[in-house]
């Protein structure tokens, strides 16, 4: 993209997530005398226009490494690592938001690790600020991944698609709630009532049947119930 003022660029509209992995290749030509920045978006709250919840991560005018975490309920914060960035060369970044954590590597190298950040749900991509119309950020070979918290002991089920929580095993039972696309829930336990499918008790009380929703973290022993 290459734009003057505020500009993003959205790569996963509707793809709401918490916990992935990005990473891509960032080429930033500031040419602006005031500062300016360039990078990828995660966790970006597009119901609101500004948003006002994501985090922003990527390369400044001032050749550092720098952290904008903002959130409607919180504190905003800005962070920065200085780095004496080339800006002739292209940087690449990856960036993995677990839970409240963030690690950052850049052409690399770890950077940040075990950086507190808000949980929250959003989209992902790619922006520039700037004041110049001769400036301009680049991002090629932008890749997203999916990555669950994992803990030790514990299943989550995680959503492809908006998905139906039921008040029973059975299509037949009440809807309870929804999971929407990527969001996860922790599994209590597993039935098979006998329609031939595999039922998860979630932990809210409401089941999900096993060909709607996919099963990430420590989901080998999970109790069973009649």
């Amino acid at each position: 993209i290459g734009a003057s003022g505020s500009t993003f660029t959205s790569l996963g509209r509707g793809r709401n997530r918490t916990d992935i992995v990005m990473g891509g290749e960032l080429t930033f030509d500031a040419q602006s005398s005031t500062y300016e920045q360039c990078g990828l978006l995660v966790r970006v709250d597009d119901t609101n226009d500004p948003a006002e919840d994501f985090l922003f991560i990527g390369i400044d005018s001032d050749t550092d490494l720098f952290i904008q975490n903002n959130s409607r309920t919180d504190e905003d914060y800005f962070d920065y690592v200085e780095l004496d960035i080339n800006l002739n060369q292209p940087q690449h970044l990856i960036i993995v938001a677990l839970g409240d954590r963030l690690a950052i590597y850049l052409n690399g190298e770890l950077i940040v690790e075990d950086y507190p950040i808000y949980e929250v749900r959003g989209i992902f991509g790619i922006a520039q600020m700037s004041d110049s119309r001769e400036s301009s950020c680049e991002g090629r070979n932008i890749w997203v991944y999916d990555t669950p918290y994992f803990e030790p002991g514990v299943c989550n089920v995680v959503a492809s698609g908006n998905v139906n929580r039921r008040s029973g095993p059975s299509t037949s039972t009440d809807i309870a709630g929804q999971l929407a696309t990527g969001e996860t829930l922790q599994v209590e336990a597993q039935t098979e009532p006998g329609d031939g499918f595999i039922w998860y008790e979630l932990e809210d009380g409401s089941f999900v049947r096993e060909d709607i929703i996919s099963l990430v973290g420590d989901c080998t022993d999970i109790d069973e119930i009649d």
